[in-house]
């Protein structure tokens, strides 16, 4: 439940409860799994071209993203940009 006036999320009063036929409660991926992902959205930005307002010319815009995708990341830099994910997710 997401009332207007108030932040989050709420579980549901019991009497609501058998209104859905199941609950599936989805985790986050582990290190592994958030490192592939790094690897495929990057893989993907690479082949694809989004479409934004017309801020800079499309030419500069995909010169200056083609740019930015040929910087080699090290693995270093991969498990970093991984532990500020799951330090998001886990801040304890």
């Amino acid at each position: 439940q997401n009332p207007i006036e108030q932040e989050g999320t709420y579980p549901l009063p019991e009497a609501q409860l058998d209104r859905f036929l199941m609950h599936v409660s989805i985790g986050y991926p582990n290190t592994e799994a958030e490192r592939d992902i790094l690897h495929l959205v990057r893989e993907e930005a690479r082949h694809v071209a989004p479409e934004a307002p017309q801020v800079m010319s499309q030419e500069d815009l995909f010169a200056a993203r083609q740019e930015i995708l040929a910087m080699h990341m090290t693995p270093a830099v991969e498990e970093y940009i991984i532990q500020l994910i799951m330090a998001t997710r886990n801040p304890a």
